[in-house]
């Protein structure tokens, strides 16, 4: 006699379809408030965000420090003799872009 069973990914493959489905209907009947939801929820993690930074830095009391030191340059007529060697092709391109007349089309 044999038995008709599921093995675990068989059910875990039906659970997931029966809920994409669920969620897809539920989408389908109540577009406008589950974008509210997520506006809502956008709104309010961001109104947290603000309320639990930091205040801005007190500059006056932040240290400074200023750092300075002459810099060499090395040779730089041996780099320019080399790169006079090395033949470069340079090329520009224009794009225009223009609004779209709305009242007439284009030919």
């Amino acid at each position: 006699m044999a038995h008709d069973t599921l093995s675990s990914d068989d059910f875990i493959d039906q659970a997931a379809t029966r809920l994409s489905l669920r969620a897809k209907r539920l989408v389908q009947r109540h577009p406008r408030s589950l974008a509210a939801a997520v506006v809502l929820a956008l709104a309010g993690f961001g109104a947290t965000a603000f309320g639990v930074a930091p205040p801005g830095v007190d500059r006056a009391s932040t240290p400074q420090t200023w750092i300075t030191e002459s810099v060499a340059s090395d040779d730089l007529s041996g780099q320019i003799q080399s790169l006079s060697n090395i033949s470069l092709s340079l090329f520009r391109n224009e794009f225009r872009c223009e609004p779209m007349d709305r009242g007439r089309s284009r030919n």
